[in-house]
């Protein structure tokens, strides 16, 4: 038997943020690969998600308003929180994670309040910087962390497209555009990015302030895994002299989805790295396809690095008890 699974990190695309996005960012949505728009929206009974999330054995999705969101104005963020909302309570198979205006501090406060206790979402999900260059060691940024541990609820990091001085220093070079946009993004940039926004929050006390803080990042990690002790050992000890080692934080604070990687070396090493707990399955809809994230889970499951119990804590109890909801076990089906 297998279980249904719910994913955490499933995108979703209001109108009235697309519209509000600077042309750099929307254009990834409308013509990188132009049947995103459509899949990003369509949240019909019998639409392209549902389907997916059918034949992806996926029981659940948190939906989020894609990257680009955090910067724009807090009328704006509330609009896009009001059209998510409204498409999680169209189905009863849909959670949906707030999108918070972090360049304004209270104001994300408020939104994170509201959206939590009035929209019924169960979380946020915020970009990896702003769009001014700013991350989260910012004390912009102190008022939504303080209102998220209050509510009980985690942040999850998401990484967005970098500036332009940092594209041109860093990914632009003696090769195609498209090459330095790809080494930007989701090739190199987004998972330095993320978790450099996770450092720095570590490296200004941001632990400290919120020892009770939830904080969910992607990607098996965002290469963090494989560098903690090295992390400890040079930042941590040397330099920070911190109260907390990063590891204590990472397994304290944070917690770990799959998003868009589907193979066992990244795996193995997280497993080997973060306690099974802390780790979530996720799929990263419709970037990556539940056809993929499904082949992946069945992979990890006749592998030997998890048992059962260890196959279904990342399948979905893990999310049951990071959300604080339960799903429905009706949907289980046979896949063997």
């Amino acid at each position: 038997m297998s279980y249904p699974t719910i994913t955490l990190e499933e995108h979703f695309l209001s109108s009235n943020a697309i519209a509000a996005l600077p042309t750099s960012q929307s254009k990834f949505y409308t013509k990188v690969k132009p049947a995103w728009a459509e899949q990003l929206s369509d949240i019909s009974p019998n639409g392209s998600r549902i389907k997916a999330m059918d034949s992806g054995h996926v029981g659940i999705q948190v939906l989020s308003n894609s990257f680009g969101i955090t910067s724009l104005a807090p009328e704006v963020v509330a609009a896009a929180n009001d059209e998510l909302a409204k498409a999680c309570k169209a189905q009863t198979r849909f959670r949906g994670f707030a999108a918070l205006p972090m360049k304004h501090g209270k104001a994300a406060a408020a939104e994170l309040e509201r959206c939590i206790k009035e929209l019924g979402m169960v979380g946020a999900l915020i970009d990896s910087h702003l769009d001014d260059g700013r991350y989260y060691d910012d004390e912009i940024a102190l008022d939504a962390f303080a209102k998220a541990q209050e509510l009980d609820v985690p942040i999850y990091i998401h990484p967005t497209t970098p500036l332009e001085d940092v594209q041109a220093a860093l990914y632009d070079g003696n090769y195609d555009k498209e090459v330095g946009a790809a080494l930007g993004i989701a090739g190199w940039g987004w998972h330095c990015d993320t978790a450099l926004s996770v450092l720095r929050m570590y490296a200004a006390g941001i632990f400290w302030k919120f020892p009770n803080l939830k904080v969910v990042v992607r990607h098996m990690g965002e290469m963090l895994p494989y560098m903690l002790d090295r992390i400890d050992e040079k930042v941590g000890q040397i330099w920070l002299k911190a109260e907390l080692s990063f590891k204590d934080v990472w397994e304290r604070n944070i917690w770990v989805t799959t998003s868009g990687m589907f193979t066992m070396p990244p795996m193995a090493c997280l497993l080997r790295s973060t306690s099974i707990d802390r780790i979530l399955y996720s799929v990263d809809y419709p970037y990556s396809t539940t056809e993929q994230g499904k082949a992946f889970m069945e992979e990890l499951r006749e592998s030997g690095l998890v048992t059962e119990e260890g196959y279904s804590k990342i399948a979905f109890k893990n999310a049951e008890r990071l959300l604080n909801f339960k799903m429905s076990r009706s949907r289980t089906t046979k896949t063997r």
